[in-house]
Protein backbone atom coordinates (compact mmCIF):
# COMPACT_ATOMS: atom_id res chain seq x y z
CA UNK A 1 0.00 0.00 0.00
CA UNK A 2 1.24 3.06 -0.91
CA UNK A 3 0.16 6.30 1.01
CA UNK A 4 0.71 10.07 -0.22
CA UNK A 5 -0.10 13.42 1.84
CA UNK A 6 -1.10 16.48 -0.28
CA UNK A 7 -0.81 19.33 2.37
CA UNK A 8 1.39 21.75 3.40
CA UNK A 9 2.71 23.41 6.46
CA UNK A 10 0.88 26.37 6.97
CA UNK A 11 -2.12 24.92 6.99
CA UNK A 12 -3.28 23.63 10.35
CA UNK A 13 -6.01 20.96 8.67
CA UNK A 14 -2.40 19.07 7.27
CA UNK A 15 -0.39 19.89 10.36
CA UNK A 16 -2.72 17.53 11.83
CA UNK A 17 -2.65 14.72 10.25
CA UNK A 18 1.30 15.76 9.60
CA UNK A 19 1.37 15.47 13.77
CA UNK A 20 0.24 12.41 14.02
CA UNK A 21 2.28 11.06 10.46
CA UNK A 22 5.47 12.13 12.74
CA UNK A 23 4.30 11.17 16.28
CA UNK A 24 3.46 7.49 14.71
CA UNK A 25 6.81 7.27 13.34
CA UNK A 26 5.36 6.60 9.90
CA UNK A 27 7.51 7.39 6.37
CA UNK A 28 4.63 8.86 4.22
CA UNK A 29 6.00 11.92 2.14
CA UNK A 30 4.06 15.39 1.98
CA UNK A 31 3.70 16.57 -1.44
CA UNK A 32 2.44 20.03 -2.41
CA UNK A 33 -0.82 19.71 -4.24
CA UNK A 34 -0.49 19.47 -7.78
CA UNK A 35 -0.64 22.75 -9.88
CA UNK A 36 -1.53 24.25 -6.46
CA UNK A 37 -4.43 25.25 -4.75
CA UNK A 38 -7.27 26.26 -7.05
CA UNK A 39 -5.64 24.32 -10.07
CA UNK A 40 -7.42 22.44 -12.75
CA UNK A 41 -4.83 19.66 -12.08
CA UNK A 42 -4.93 19.53 -8.13
CA UNK A 43 -9.09 19.30 -8.93
CA UNK A 44 -8.85 16.19 -10.81
CA UNK A 45 -7.07 14.76 -7.96
CA UNK A 46 -9.34 16.34 -5.46
CA UNK A 47 -12.42 17.50 -6.15
CA UNK A 48 -12.68 19.66 -3.30
CA UNK A 49 -9.79 21.41 -4.29
CA UNK A 50 -8.40 21.53 -0.39
CA UNK A 51 -5.33 20.45 1.69
CA UNK A 52 -4.96 17.72 3.07
CA UNK A 53 -5.41 14.83 0.76
CA UNK A 54 -3.95 11.48 1.45
CA UNK A 55 -3.54 9.06 -1.57
CA UNK A 56 -3.87 5.82 -0.81
CA UNK A 57 -2.81 3.91 -3.91
CA UNK A 58 -5.04 4.79 -6.34
CA UNK A 59 -7.45 6.40 -4.25
CA UNK A 60 -7.87 9.69 -2.78
CA UNK A 61 -9.23 11.01 0.29
CA UNK A 62 -9.73 14.34 1.31
CA UNK A 63 -10.72 15.81 4.84
CA UNK A 64 -8.48 15.92 7.84
CA UNK A 65 -10.26 13.84 10.53
CA UNK A 66 -11.41 11.34 7.96
CA UNK A 67 -7.69 11.43 6.89
CA UNK A 68 -6.32 10.77 10.63
CA UNK A 69 -9.31 7.79 11.36
CA UNK A 70 -7.91 6.46 8.34
CA UNK A 71 -4.12 6.30 8.87
CA UNK A 72 -5.57 5.04 12.64
CA UNK A 73 -7.37 1.98 10.94
CA UNK A 74 -4.24 1.57 8.68
CA UNK A 75 -1.71 1.94 11.67
CA UNK A 76 -3.22 1.13 14.56
CA UNK A 77 0.01 1.22 16.63
CA UNK A 78 0.61 2.98 18.94
CA UNK A 79 -3.01 4.05 19.21
CA UNK A 80 -3.94 7.63 19.22
CA UNK A 81 -7.44 7.30 20.57
CA UNK A 82 -8.05 6.04 24.21
CA UNK A 83 -9.30 2.33 24.08
CA UNK A 84 -12.27 2.74 25.97
CA UNK A 85 -15.45 4.37 24.29
CA UNK A 86 -15.98 7.30 26.68
CA UNK A 87 -12.44 8.17 27.41
CA UNK A 88 -12.18 8.01 23.49
CA UNK A 89 -15.45 10.32 23.24
CA UNK A 90 -14.36 12.68 25.32
CA UNK A 91 -11.01 13.17 23.93
CA UNK A 92 -12.60 13.37 20.61
CA UNK A 93 -14.69 16.51 22.12
CA UNK A 94 -11.88 18.36 22.53
CA UNK A 95 -10.47 17.87 19.04
CA UNK A 96 -13.81 18.79 17.91
CA UNK A 97 -14.39 22.12 19.77
CA UNK A 98 -11.00 23.18 19.07
CA UNK A 99 -11.90 22.30 15.33
CA UNK A 100 -15.11 23.48 14.89
CA UNK A 101 -15.65 26.13 17.46
CA UNK A 102 -12.11 27.59 17.70
CA UNK A 103 -10.61 27.59 13.92
CA UNK A 104 -13.47 27.62 12.07
CA UNK A 105 -14.69 30.50 13.97
CA UNK A 106 -11.17 32.32 13.08
CA UNK A 107 -11.57 31.77 9.19
CA UNK A 108 -13.30 35.10 8.48
CA UNK A 109 -10.43 36.94 9.90
CA UNK A 110 -8.17 35.60 7.23
CA UNK A 111 -10.30 37.92 4.51
CA UNK A 112 -9.92 41.08 6.64
CA UNK A 113 -5.89 41.59 6.71
CA UNK A 114 -5.65 44.62 4.74
CA UNK A 115 -6.91 47.18 7.20
CA UNK A 116 -7.85 49.60 4.72
CA UNK A 117 -10.34 46.22 3.27
CA UNK A 118 -11.42 45.16 6.17
CA UNK A 119 -14.68 44.48 7.48
CA UNK A 120 -14.50 45.33 11.57
CA UNK A 121 -18.12 44.20 12.07
CA UNK A 122 -16.82 40.66 10.69
CA UNK A 123 -13.71 40.82 12.26
CA UNK A 124 -15.42 41.61 15.62
CA UNK A 125 -18.26 39.05 15.40
CA UNK A 126 -15.31 36.68 14.44
CA UNK A 127 -12.94 37.37 17.50
CA UNK A 128 -16.46 36.77 19.64
CA UNK A 129 -16.77 33.42 18.46
CA UNK A 130 -13.36 32.04 18.74
CA UNK A 131 -13.18 33.87 22.75
CA UNK A 132 -16.54 31.70 22.93
CA UNK A 133 -14.59 28.75 21.29
CA UNK A 134 -11.75 29.02 23.84
CA UNK A 135 -14.17 29.27 26.70
CA UNK A 136 -15.61 25.97 26.15
CA UNK A 137 -12.25 24.32 25.28
CA UNK A 138 -11.33 25.85 28.65
CA UNK A 139 -13.73 23.48 30.16
CA UNK A 140 -12.79 20.52 28.80
CA UNK A 141 -9.05 20.62 28.08
CA UNK A 142 -6.49 18.78 30.42
CA UNK A 143 -3.74 21.51 31.71
CA UNK A 144 -1.33 19.34 30.50
CA UNK A 145 0.93 17.75 29.00
CA UNK A 146 -1.49 15.99 27.25
CA UNK A 147 -4.64 17.64 26.20
CA UNK A 148 -6.42 14.03 27.28
CA UNK A 149 -4.93 11.16 29.11
CA UNK A 150 -1.16 10.57 29.64
CA UNK A 151 0.11 9.85 26.17
CA UNK A 152 0.19 12.44 23.13
CA UNK A 153 -3.29 11.91 21.04
CA UNK A 154 -4.78 12.98 18.23
CA UNK A 155 -6.86 15.48 20.40
CA UNK A 156 -3.17 17.29 21.15
CA UNK A 157 -2.39 16.75 16.95
CA UNK A 158 -6.17 18.86 16.50
CA UNK A 159 -5.03 21.12 19.51
CA UNK A 160 -1.87 22.09 18.77
CA UNK A 161 -1.69 23.69 15.24
CA UNK A 162 -4.96 25.59 16.27
CA UNK A 163 -3.73 26.97 19.26
CA UNK A 164 -0.86 27.91 17.50
CA UNK A 165 -2.63 29.90 15.17
CA UNK A 166 -4.68 31.75 17.67
CA UNK A 167 -1.47 32.74 19.26
CA UNK A 168 -0.15 34.40 15.94
CA UNK A 169 -3.18 35.81 14.32
CA UNK A 170 -5.95 37.22 16.80
CA UNK A 171 -3.33 39.56 18.11
CA UNK A 172 -3.09 41.26 14.98
CA UNK A 173 -6.94 41.70 14.98
CA UNK A 174 -6.86 43.18 18.23
CA UNK A 175 -7.13 40.27 20.72
CA UNK A 176 -4.37 40.89 22.40
CA UNK A 177 -4.03 38.01 25.20
CA UNK A 178 -6.16 34.77 23.73
CA UNK A 179 -5.50 32.87 26.30
CA UNK A 180 -6.18 34.95 29.07
CA UNK A 181 -7.78 33.88 31.98
CA UNK A 182 -7.89 30.37 31.00
CA UNK A 183 -5.78 28.83 33.01
CA UNK A 184 -6.08 25.60 32.06
CA UNK A 185 -5.61 26.44 28.11
CA UNK A 186 -2.59 28.55 29.18
CA UNK A 187 -0.73 25.81 31.48
CA UNK A 188 -1.58 23.03 28.67
CA UNK A 189 -0.03 25.36 25.77
CA UNK A 190 3.48 25.84 28.02
CA UNK A 191 3.35 22.26 29.10
CA UNK A 192 2.75 20.71 25.06
CA UNK A 193 5.09 23.04 23.85
CA UNK A 194 7.61 20.52 25.79
CA UNK A 195 6.88 17.41 23.71
CA UNK A 196 9.47 17.23 20.81
CA UNK A 197 6.39 16.15 18.29
CA UNK A 198 4.62 19.09 19.29
CA UNK A 199 7.58 21.91 18.92
CA UNK A 200 8.16 20.47 15.72
CA UNK A 201 4.88 20.72 14.99
CA UNK A 202 4.72 24.47 15.72
CA UNK A 203 8.09 25.33 14.00
CA UNK A 204 7.04 23.88 11.00
CA UNK A 205 4.34 26.24 10.85
CA UNK A 206 6.44 29.35 11.83
CA UNK A 207 9.18 28.20 8.75
CA UNK A 208 6.12 27.75 6.71
CA UNK A 209 4.35 31.51 7.39
CA UNK A 210 7.96 33.06 7.26
CA UNK A 211 8.12 31.48 3.91
CA UNK A 212 4.85 33.41 3.22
Amino acid sequence: MKLCLYGAAVSPYSLRVMMQIEAKGLQIPVLPPPGGLGSAQYADINPIGKIPALAVDHVVIPESDVICDLIEAIYPEPAMWPSDPVARAKARVIARIADIYVMNAMLPIFANFDPAKRDTVVVERALAAVEQGLHWLEKFIAPGPFAFGDRLSLADCTAVPILAYVERFPPMFGMQTPFAGKAKITSYWQAIQRHAVASHTIKSLDDALAAH
